[in-house]
């Protein structure tokens, strides 16, 4: 007798659905534990963010502070073509002599390379402001916007808690607790329904030449055996790494209250050293208009005028720079305590 199994095309159709009824805590633990990780990425991502929001707002800050610079050297540099020209017209009348000249000449000079100084450190800023923002290097940026009188205006030293830093350190802890909730799940057993419908040819008779389909449903139990107390180690070790993440967090508090208290402070002694600075340079003016007036009535050496003007030129550079040093120093305050008001204008 002969008989031929099914034929020589073979066609199948296998769709099964399972539908667990008892995981020990599988399957909650295991979404839970995405969902933390999904928060814990996008707090990392939050604090790379905030991070370049801040890198933006310093460079612009420098390059602003780069251009007041690059004003104060200039201005310092008309003051000194003037102070020689007074001197070049006495020395003409014969009211001072050639040293005087001489000097007034040194100090010209060195203007002129202050204020190249000036011109090359903004030129580098602003090469790092272009490239920070993703631009050409070549790219010329002009700042039209004036920095308004700085001030000690704070929010209040209080870490949010949608902090990325301490977001992160948080999404740490519970990413460890489902990793504990997920690993004494392997303890029990697994148990689920399914079912399933099968369509084909051949099918239930392998000697059949035509399509067949059948319905099967069943109870699924699966147990592993915790061979060598496997499980109980994975827990310990999830346990374990609870705790680092929740000393981390505690420490992460005690690091962001530390450091937004000294942030504050700094920006205090900024602008402390900003109202002397500007006092300074309101007194360095004065005296400068008063020793030319006296220089010109032969009342003031020349020398001594042009201590004033370096005096008065030294003050403007300060108060540039001190100008700066309080914005940034708000800026990196804002930054510490997560405030929205690092995402805002000046």
């Amino acid at each position: 007798m002969e008989r031929e199994l099914g034929t020589q095309d073979t066609y199948r159709t296998d769709l099964r659905l399972t539908l667990p009824l008892f995981t020990g805590g599988r399957v909650t633990a295991g979404i839970r534990l995405a969902e933390a990780e999904s928060r814990l990425r996008e707090a990392l991502a939050r604090a790379r963010h905030d991070e370049v929001l801040l890198s933006a707002r310093v460079e612009y800050l420098r390059l602003h502070q780069a251009d007041q610079l690059v004003a104060a050297a200039a201005a310092s540099l008309d003051r000194a073509r003037l102070v020689k020209r007074d001197i070049e017209t006495l020395h003409k009348a014969g009211a001072v002599d050639s040293t005087e000249l001489l000097e007034a000449e040194l100090v010209l000079t060195s203007a002129r390379t202050a204020l190249d100084q000036a011109t090359s450190t903004r030129s580098r800023q602003l090469i790092r402001l272009n490239l920070l923002l993703g631009r050409p290097v070549a790219d010329s940026i002009v700042l039209t916007t004036i920095l308004p009188e700085p001030d000690t205006s704070l929010p209040p030293v209080q870490i949010p808690l949608s902090k990325p830093e301490l977001a992160t350190a948080a999404a740490s802890v519970t990413v460890g607790e489902h990793q504990q909730t997920l690993g004494r799940s392997n303890w029990w057993p697994v148990l689920s329904l399914y079912g399933g419908y099968t369509f084909g040819k051949p099918n239930r008779d392998m000697f059949s030449n035509r399509f067949d389909d059948y319905l099967t449903a069943g109870v699924n139990l699966n147990w592993s055996f915790n061979l060598g107390n496997r499980t109980s180690h994975q827990v310990a070790a999830a346990r374990a790494v609870t705790e680092a993440a929740r000393a981390e967090y505690r420490d992460m508090e005690r690091i962001l209250n530390r450091e937004a208290h000294l942030a504050r402070e700094q920006v205090l002694l900024a602008f402390r050293i900003y109202l002397s600075v500007h006092t300074r340079h309101a007194i360095a003016s004065d005296n400068y208009r008063l020793a030319r007036v006296r220089h010109r009535e032969g009342n003031l050496p020349s020398n001594r005028l042009l201590e004033i003007e370096a005096a008065l030129s030294a003050t403007e550079a300060e108060l540039a720079a001190a100008k700066a040093d309080v914005f940034v120093a708000k800026s990196v305050f804002l930054f510490t305590v997560g405030s929205d008001d690092l995402r805002k204008g000046l």
